[in-house]
């Protein structure tokens, strides 16, 4: 897992339950996602046909197609929900298999008794306590069907990280194959001539009152005093003196035009304005963290403690 302030504690000053609205909001994204109806699709036409569990002695083709369409969309809309809350609050802890695995595991007494009960209602099985197989029906299909939908997000993940990550390095993506050889941007020229060179317009100046592009997504009533960003997924949680909300767009991108504020990155998924923050401490772990003027605990990452410590002091003898 790799450095130890990588993995973004609970933060103190999260408060009206902010992670788990992200969260609800990521499993309400991927809900819709077309890659979500694939998989469900394409189980409930396997399930109609193959007519397990009692289903194909009981029900006609149509009936059975109902009957799992009903059944799968909504183990998978809770287990999808399930799990993304469950990473949500592992926060890189744990790895996210056994995350995933005992989220499932959590998720599985619900699913048993709804299958339970659409088993009386729909099939009408006598309505004796689930046993041990159809507890293993339920159970083994939701952790199997969620470790193979996660692995897909993970690994969706793990590429937007590495984007991000060449993105922060160089600037900028770029392919080299659109870039020819220097030789064939030069001209062949006299022995002894000089190349004139072409007059460089200088960039223009942003305007002075332009408004940050996070600014503009934010609610106005949050304000622009800002306090903190942080990267969720495909999200920035920024944080302000007057609350916090969420807005699609990357943190490398949130941070761009923010120059006006003494600010930095003090983690990877973490920047902060330096005019917020009150106290900079070691953790238990041998960490570092930082404490805001909201009381929010902010992990340093080892790379940046030295760069942050150097910029608090400046900013101490500047006011003494």
């Amino acid at each position: 897992m790799g450095d130890a302030n990588n993995s973004a504690p609970l933060v103190s000053g999260d408060t009206g339950g902010t992670p788990l609205k992200l969260a609800l909001r990521e499993a309400q994204d991927f809900i819709f996602r077309r890659s979500f109806w694939w998989l469900h699709g394409a189980g409930i036409v396997m399930a109609a046909v193959a007519g397990p569990f009692h289903t194909m002695q009981n029900l006609t083709l149509q009936g059975r197609f109902l009957y799992w369409t009903i059944v799968i969309l909504t183990l998978g809309i809770l287990i999808t929900t399930v799990s993304i809350v469950a990473r949500a609050i592992n926060r890189d802890r744990m790895h996210w298999v056994p995350v995933i695995v005992l989220a499932s595991l959590a998720a599985t007494p619900i699913g048993l008794a709804f299958v339970w009960l659409m088993n009386i209602v729909v099939i009408g099985l006598p309505a004796d306590p689930p046993g041990l197989p159809l507890l293993s029906y339920v159970a083994v299909p939701m952790v199997l069907i969620n470790l193979i939908v996660n692995a897909s997000t993970e690994a969706d993940r793990r590429e937007l990280a590495r984007r991000r990550d060449f993105e922060s390095r160089f600037g900028a993506r770029f392919e080299t194959e659109s870039h020819p050889p220097a030789n064939d941007l030069v001209p062949a020229l006299p022995e002894g001539s000089v190349m004139p060179l072409p007059a460089i317009e200088p960039l223009p100046e942003p305007a002075a009152d332009a408004v940050p592009l996070l600014f503009e997504k934010l609610p106005e009533e949050l304000g622009q005093e800002l306090i903190c960003l942080r990267a969720q997924d495909h999200y920035v949680e920024a944080t302000t003196t007057r609350g916090s909300d969420q807005v699609l767009m990357r943190l490398s991108d949130a941070e761009r035009d923010l120059g006006r504020f003494d600010g930095m990155r003090v983690h990877r998924s973490w920047w902060v304005n330096l005019d917020h923050v009150t106290d900079m401490a070691r953790t238990e772990n041998g960490g570092t963290e930082l404490t805001t003027t909201n009381g929010m605990v902010i992990p340093v990452s080892r790379g940046q403690k030295a760069a942050l410590r150097e910029a608090l002091d400046e900013r101490r003898k500047a006011a003494e």
